[in-house]
């Protein structure tokens, strides 16, 4: 008697349940990561914080990184031929922005900036304003 070979892309519901139970995970944390983001953020601006994001994401058509725009005069100007900070795509598609500079308002705790070094990451030191 002899057995039919069974193809290598048949896989049992346990396993695609498995499967969909860990992307469903992954995309849950990337969610929490943003939500905390967004929420850091909220509290920054509500102080009077500067957060400077718009600037510099994306190469022109050259393949330089522009420097930052003066719109604030106290943000050092980034560097024109390094790669600014950047989130993941899923995270951009979740609503996340990089953030490339930052000022804090004089009065803001220390708690929050350790928050933002927390929650913020990709932010250089460098581009921090105290």
């Amino acid at each position: 008697m002899t057995f039919p070979i069974r193809p290598w892309h048949r896989f049992s519901l346990r396993t695609l349940l498995v499967a969909v139970a860990l992307v469903a995970c992954w995309l849950g944390w990337n969610v929490e990561v943003v939500r905390r983001r967004a929420a850091t953020r909220t509290v920054l601006e509500s102080l009077g914080a500067e957060i400077d994001d718009e600037a510099g994401q994306y190469p022109d058509e050259g393949g330089q990184f522009p420097a930052r725009m003066a719109t604030n005069a106290r943000l050092p100007p980034a560097p024109t031929n390094d790669q600014p900070p950047r989130v993941s795509l899923l995270r951009r598609w979740l609503g996340d922005r990089a953030v490339l500079g930052i000022t804090f308002p004089p009065a803001c705790p220390r708690e929050v900036i350790d928050r933002f070094d927390r929650e913020v990451p990709e932010t250089p030191s460098a581009y921090r304003v105290y």
